[in-house]
């Protein structure tokens, strides 16, 4: 959880807060075992969601308290790292739960099943795409990022400004370790300067990806109630 008497100036306070209380509502979410042994196809593509969700849910609750954990080690760097994974976890779930609620609303069947194994299994390992078939590549990241974009302008400015710390190329690398001083030398300082920036963004980040806990409620309301008809036959 962020502490609210150290949100850096110019940084909402009220971003840090709503993203501690969507958090603490994921964590609550959080269940230790999902069977996806059920009758139906529909049943079954619903647990599968259900493991999707929780699964992510899982990653970006690790990489916020991680990023939390790194800044307080003055290792701003990493906390970046975070902060960015972060936000293509949130752009992946943005995607996801807003093709899987009309569906199902619907009870689409065939449509969710189109869906869902591809999502759940989506990988870049040649030997799994061989193995399951060209449906399960995974996408391109940026695809999902400019996608959340429409609703959320700032997203696609932030994570480039992420993108640029997190890879190696040389500019990012000097802007955040490093000062060019009056005197013409470069000063370093391990990017200790960027403790604020890099709390700004994580917090950014992490409220981005709060914000879904909302899509994620009415997806498990709709799976409980579909599930609770087929038990009712």
């Amino acid at each position: 959880m962020f502490d609210l008497t150290s949100v850096p100036a110019g940084t909402p306070n009220e971003w840090a807060q709503a993203a501690n209380i969507a958090m603490a509502r994921l964590q609550a979410r959080k269940v230790s075992q999902i069977s996806y042994e059920v009758p139906t196809q529909l049943g079954f593509c619903c647990r599968w969601i259900a493991i999707y969700t929780q699964a992510h849910i899982r990653r970006g609750l690790s990489l916020l308290a991680s990023g939390i954990d790194e800044i307080g080690r003055g290792r701003t760097l990493a906390a970046a790292l975070c902060a960015r994974a972060l936000l293509e976890d949130a752009a992946l779930l943005f995607t996801f739960n807003r093709d899987v609620l009309p569906l199902l609303d619907q009870r689409d069947v065939e449509g969710l099943d189109r869906l869902i194994i591809p999502r759940a299994l989506a990988t870049r390992n040649q030997r799994e795409i061989e193995r399951h078939g060209e449906e399960v590549r995974a996408r391109n990241i940026l695809t999902a990022i400019d996608k959340m974009a429409r609703e959320h302008p700032n997203v696609r400015p932030v994570y480039d400004e992420l993108s640029e710390v997190c890879h190696p190329n040389s500019l990012g690398v000097l802007w955040h370790f490093s000062e060019i001083t009056g005197e013409g030398d470069v000063a370093f300082d391990d990017g200790q300067r960027m403790r604020d920036p890099a709390l700004h963004h994580l917090i950014f980040c992490g409220l981005v990806f709060a914000t879904e806990e909302v899509a994620i409620e009415r997806i498990e309301r709709l799976i409980e109630t579909i599930l609770g008809e087929e038990a009712a036959g």
